[in-house]
């Protein structure tokens, strides 16, 4: 319903001072200062007006004023408000009374804008500080991926100069291996016979035994990808002991070939080339090796049965080095695919990192 507007010459003093609040509220911004927010509706109930918005309000305004705009209707009504004089000395009473109401609403509008702006102010720090945050990760994983990228230049140049270069190798146990235990075996056979089964029982006791040692350092989610990944590669290792030994032995050739000062240096001829090929060695038998974290957890719930799954520990491997075949040696190392394997595994976290790296850079410029 639109509204019935009054005529300026028939408003009293409390109707002119209500409409110059109005003015002041749609356009607090220009009457007031920059630090005053104007508001998107209005009404006086008295008078039996209400204006949904600043457009509605404006042309009502003007209509009662004349004036071009609500600035200027402002003063308008300022100066009508100070040559005007009320019909009925009882009204003074409301007028006072309306203008107390008046100041406790207007206070309490800035009190809301106040409000209403420091929580603007807080969620602009956050979001900044967030994309600062995102900008160093991306810088920290950037420097990650340059220097692997750097180490992969320096293995392609000595790739050439190791062609036909090859170590020979004897691995040897200083002792062998208990035999499992009676109880060892069930579970071995019981593994074999119903893995799945036994995987989910396993997964449960190391849980449990976990829980004993490690609650309240760690979280109950990474206690159970701990447990969940030491059964899957002890049923893994016990189906597949061969790929085990394999990876027993490399780890223990690689950690050899790291601290070598005799054969691997005739062999290379190059202080240089040396370093890059005893870091290439180290570096890959970190990341061969990678079920000796899941025996190290086994044998805290089953230390006879780590042994029997995952067989001797790489350390207690023997590997003596060779410049040419002999008998009884038990692998040949072929130096430049050595260098080629660890170009790969660099080039693999290389790309992770680039790949997070990207992610950072669209999070901070989201």
């Amino acid at each position: 319903m639109a509204n019935q507007i009054p005529l300026l010459e028939n408003l009293e003093k409390k109707d002119i001072q209500e409409l110059i609040d109005a003015c002041v509220n749609f356009d607090a911004k220009k009457i007031l200062g920059p630090d005053y927010e104007d508001v998107i509706s209005y009404n006086i109930p008295r008078l039996k007006l209400f204006w949904k918005n600043k457009v509605e309000f404006e042309k009502d305004i003007r209509f009662i004023t004349g004036a071009r705009s609500i600035v200027e209707a402002n003063k308008v009504l300022e100066r009508r408000l100070l040559t005007s004089s009320d019909k009925q000395i009882e009204s003074n009473v409301p007028d006072r009374v309306a203008r107390e109401q008046q100041e406790l609403e207007r206070q309490e509008r800035e009190r809301q804008i106040s409000e209403t702006k420091k929580k603007a102010e807080d969620e602009v720090k956050r979001s900044i500080e967030k994309k600062e945050e995102e900008y160093k990760k991306n810088q920290q994983n950037e420097k990650i991926r340059k220097a692997f990228e750097e180490k992969i230049k320096s293995q392609k140049e000595i790739q050439d100069s190791l062609k036909g270069k090859k170590i020979y190798a004897k691995v040897e146990a200083e002792k062998p291996p208990p035999l499992p235990d009676e109880n060892t075996q069930k579970f071995i056979d019981e593994a074999r016979n119903h893995p799945a089964a036994f995987e989910k029982e396993l997964t449960e006791n190391i849980r449990a035994k976990l829980d004993q040692t490690l609650s309240g350092k760690i979280s109950s989610e990474e206690i159970d990808v701990i447990a969940k990944k030491t059964a899957y590669d002890a049923i893994n290792a016990i189906n597949n002991p061969q790929v085990q030994s394999d990876i027993n032995n490399q780890t223990a050739i690689l950690n050899s070939l790291s601290n070598n000062k005799d054969v691997i240096t005739k062999t290379i001829g190059n202080p240089q080339t040396e370093i890059l090929i005893k870091e290439a060695s180290s570096e890959l038998a970190f990341f061969k090796n990678s079920t000796e974290f899941s025996k190290g957890i086994l044998s805290s719930v089953n230390e006879n049965l780590a042994i029997s799954v995952f067989g001797i520990d790489p350390k207690n491997l023997k590997v003596s080095f060779f410049e040419s075949p002999i008998q009884g040696q038990t692998h040949d190392i072929s130096l430049d695919q050595l260098s080629q394997g660890y170009q790969n595994l660099l080039g693999s976290q290389s790309e992770f990192f680039g790949n997070f790296s990207s992610i950072g850079r669209d999070q901070a410029q989201g």
